[in-house]
């Protein structure tokens, strides 16, 4: 009884893993080409990724503002919230989808901006007690890239999207990977 049970839950296990695994490949498939195309074109993929996250954002602002104008039963401030909210979502989402290259280079300041800041607070910390020279050392450093992203800003959209490129081939290298662990697991079961 207990050997038909467990044959039973390994046949119920192959079949998951043989319709799990097709997804794999598809997934894998669809990684890869999209990291080649990152790779050959990076400004133009960040530009698309832009103008769909302007689209993104356009559609949640107005949904948000049918929801403040028509939720029925809301309080007056969550109206107001969502209308206001709403708004400025649909107002963000028309000047991303417009301006995809401003959008990412907009994006890579405020990273930059942000290690300086970063960077400064690190190193102040230690004129508090917070720290000893490696701390200074680390704040120095993440002032330093904080910089250099800002005045090479360009250049760093391009690196963003290279290592995005990279990590998309990677997620589907890794998912083959899975694919042919899977079929040779139910190959032995």
């Amino acid at each position: 009884m207990v050997e038909q049970t467990v044959e039973q839950v390994g046949s119920a296990v192959a079949a998951t893993l043989k319709r799990a695994s097709v997804w794999w490949l598809v997934r894998a498939a669809l990684s890869i080409i999209i990291g080649v195309l990152v790779l050959v074109w990076p400004g133009q993929a960040l530009s698309v990724i832009a103008i769909l996250a302007g689209i993104y954002f356009v559609i949640l602002g107005v949904l948000r503002l049918i929801e403040g104008i028509f939720a029925k039963g809301a309080a007056g401030a969550t109206k107001t919230a969502n209308i206001v909210l709403g708004a400025l979502v649909l107002v963000l989402g028309v000047v991303v989808a417009r301006n995809p290259e401003l959008t990412w280079l907009v994006i890579v300041l405020l990273v930059g901006i942000s290690w300086i800041l970063e960077g400064i607070a690190t190193v102040a910390s230690v004129a508090v007690g917070q720290g000893s020279w490696p701390t200074v050392v680390l704040g120095v450093l993440v002032a330093i890239a904080g910089v250099l992203v800002v005045i090479f800003a360009d250049g760093a959209v391009i690196a963003y999207a290279l290592l995005i490129g990279i990590a998309l081939i990677v997620v589907g290298v890794l998912e083959v990977v899975l694919f042919i662990a899977a079929r040779a697991a139910i190959k032995r079961a």
